[in-house]
């Protein structure tokens, strides 16, 4: 802090506060002229010209073009005007990052003591605000600060672009300006568990860096039955119980099993997660609750027995399966693993249990079945789930009070990540994880990260006449990233994002014409806007030019379109699909023309989608729609015009249930309303 008070020339009295620049000034200076060799204007100029930039929102956005660089400054030499590089975005390695806390500042009338700040080239563009977890709503309080920091002290934030407040266990974060809580979101933190491409796991001693997703009821699910119900998707991650066969009473089984038949006759498969869910309440949970209480021989309590079945569950490990956590009981055992590849759950369970029953048998001079011959298995829905399957296993021995003589097993995608114990719910903290909060610093704070913020992701927008300012939320950015990878990749024309009403598809199609016109592969590409709705023409174009793109068209008419396409026209078009009508064959068969279609699962049936097809037809289409369609079937209506390259039927997806977790869709309550009219009983 005395080092940032000193460089930016504050003392230690309200005066000198109040003189202290916003920026390091010498940083600054030295690399707009290193970026900048042409840039001969007088030290402090540039400096002077940000002081003069309105204290509000209008002023904000003006500096985030700075920030993009799209700043001008005169050549003298050359007597013409060049764009102003503040920041380096192709070698980020050449910008200067640095942190700073308690960054001080008063305007003559209010003072402001930031917690943390971010900045980059002497520029702050990030603030954290650090509240105490022991505070009822600390981060809430923390937003209400920077609220108050925004009324009272609204320099600041011409520069400041991002705000964060976090109370040690949450991490939420938005944009300046818009401090509305519905635009203030949680952050995820390092996405652990991404899709995984098992051909890449060839070597066991090398771990991939992707991981499995969680189950989607959406996809096809591998069911079959013994006495017990076990379910397979794919490498999604798994909990399995097995135990040894005299580790349970008979009387008690016996009732139990007889509970059971009834209550599946009544809830026949499939089930909905709440389903499940009751399932395991009434079920898994008792087996589980007797199983702690130690009876039978409990052979694994022989410190040699249970390393048979440790050295076993390590075996094949990143070659058959990765495993998360395991841990060997007295008389059970409880894995959280995922198959890879083509290896099969069950067949997995077989080879644990058949290499372990005869090794220990062997040890103890027995035979016959050591194992009861079924297991338990569930299916992991969430990070959430995940972790607090990780928890109940670590808490395990703890809470049966059993001697384990093999201590818990936990990969390195745990420990890593320094993964403590889950809150309870009930204390209302929107975080489960708090010892994931360095992960969720770490993530968003990350220079590519903050980068991408800054040069990508933050957008402004007017709505009602009035200025508004957004930031894109992970699933944005992650659909945006994944369009326009494959709007660039040569091999394929066709995509699907599925995200779910009122998780921001507009922003997202926009921020993705924006990143496609821009990119330099694309080679000066035609990029087609479709909507649905007359409505939504005019927001569009808003949106579009206040994000300064120049080559920017609305065809209007069924002739306008028409002419645009043959005069091969370089830029983004705003249209509709009714304007595509009786259009002929072949009008433009250039590659590089990206069709990003809205509410793509009722634009594009019939002759409509024929006559677009045909006229482009060797464009990109990349539909996007918010309705879950086809649900069943992928090789139907979207998902067969626009899913048919991706295995799972989208290329991004975000479900209500995606949505539900974030917050973003909450609960509808209602009630009737009181009714005053009353009717004589004679009447009646």
């Amino acid at each position: 802090r005395e080092e940032a008070d000193c460089r930016r020339g504050i003392g230690n009295s309200k005066l000198e506060i109040g003189k202290g620049s916003l920026f390091f000034d010498d940083l600054l200076d030295a690399k707009v002229r290193e970026f900048n060799p042409r840039y001969a204007e007088a030290e402090g100029a540039l400096l002077g010209q940000f002081r003069h930039l309105h204290t509000d929102i209008y002023g904000n956005r003006e500096f985030v073009d700075h920030l993009r660089n799209r700043g001008k400054f005169f050549d003298h030499e050359e007597k013409r005007e060049r764009d102003l590089i503040l920041i380096d975005y192709d070698d980020p390695a050449r910008n200067i990052y640095e942190v700073t806390e308690e960054w001080v500042f008063h305007n003559g009338h209010y003072g402001t003591r930031e917690d943390v700040v971010f900045l980059i080239n002497g520029i702050p563009v990030l603030v954290i605000e650090c509240k105490n977890a022991n505070k009822d709503e600390a981060i809430a309080l923390g937003v209400d600060q920077i609220r108050r920091y925004h009324r009272e002290t609204p320099e600041l934030f011409v520069s400041q672009q991002l705000f964060t407040a976090t109370d040690a266990i949450g991490f939420s974060y938005g944009v300046s300006w818009n401090t509305v809580r519905r635009n203030i979101f949680n952050w995820k933190g390092e996405r652990v568990f991404q899709p995984v491409d098992s051909r890449k796991v060839t070597d066991r001693n090398v771990r991939s860096p992707l991981r499995a997703p969680f189950f989607n009821p959406d996809d096809e699910t591998d069911k079959h039955r013994r006495n017990l119900p076990h379910w397979q998707q794919g490498e999604v991650w798994v909990f399995v119980t097995w135990r040894l066969g005299d580790s349970l009473p008979k009387g008690k089984l016996d009732k139990w099993k007889e509970e059971r038949d009834i209550w599946l006759k009544l809830h026949p498969e499939p089930w909905d997660e709440k389903t499940e869910a009751e399932y395991h309440d009434r079920f898994s949970r008792q087996i589980d609750e007797w199983l702690d209480q130690g009876s039978g021989s409990c052979v694994l309590k022989d410190p040699a027995n249970a390393k048979i079945v440790a050295d076993a569950l390590r075996h094949f490990d990143g070659e058959r399966y990765e495993l998360a956590s395991f841990v060997v009981m007295p008389n059970h055992v409880h894995v959280l693993f995922r198959p890879l590849g083509q290896h099969a759950l069950a067949a997995i369970l077989k080879s644990w249990k058949g290499f372990t029953a005869r090794e220990i048998n062997k040890r103890i001079g027995k035979t016959g079945a050591l194992w009861q011959d079924e297991y338990w298995d569930r299916l992991i829905r969430s990070e959430r789930h995940f972790f607090k399957v990780v928890e109940y296993i670590r808490e395990n021995p703890v809470r049966a009070g059993a001697g384990v003589f093999q201590p818990v097993y936990e990969s390195e995608i745990i420990t890593d990540r320094d993964v403590r114990l889950p809150l309870e719910e009930e204390n209302g903290l929107e975080n489960p994880f708090p010892g994931r909060l360095e992960a969720k610093i770490k993530s968003f704070c990350a220079i590519p990260q903050v980068l991408a913020f800054l040069k990508d992701y933050i957008v402004f927008a007017e709505k009602d006449e009035e200025l508004n300012k957004y930031i894109l939320r992970q699933h944005q950015t992650g659909a945006v990233e994944a369009t326009v990878s494959r709007a660039l990749d040569p091999g394929r024309t066709r995509g699907l994002v599925w995200h779910t009403q009122g998780s921001g598809k507009t922003f997202t199609m926009i921020k993705t014409a924006e990143r496609l016109f821009r990119a330099p592969e694309a080679d000066k590409p035609t990029v087609l806007l479709m909507i649905d709705r007359n409505e939504l023409e005019d927001q569009m174009l808003k949106n579009l030019a206040a994000l300064g793109l120049g080559n920017l068209e609305h065809a209007s008419s069924i002739a306008r379109l028409n002419q645009l396409l043959k005069d091969d026209y370089r830029g983004i078009i705003v249209t509709m699909i009714h304007k595509f009508r009786d259009m002929p064959a072949d009008l433009n068969t250039r590659s590089n023309i990206y069709v990003l279609i809205d509410e793509a699962h009722r634009t594009t049936g019939g002759d409509l989608g024929n006559f677009l097809m045909a006229g482009l037809p060797n464009a990109t289409f990349l539909g996007f729609t918010g309705t879950p369609v086809d649900k069943t079937v992928y090789g139907k209506g979207t998902f067969k015009t626009f899913g048919c390259e991706d295995d799972q039927g989208y290329l991004h997806k975000y479900s209500i249930a995606d949505s539900i977790e974030d917050g973003t869709t909450l609960p509808l309550y209602y009630q009737l309303a009181p009714n005053e009219m009353l009717v004589p009983h004679e009447t009646l």
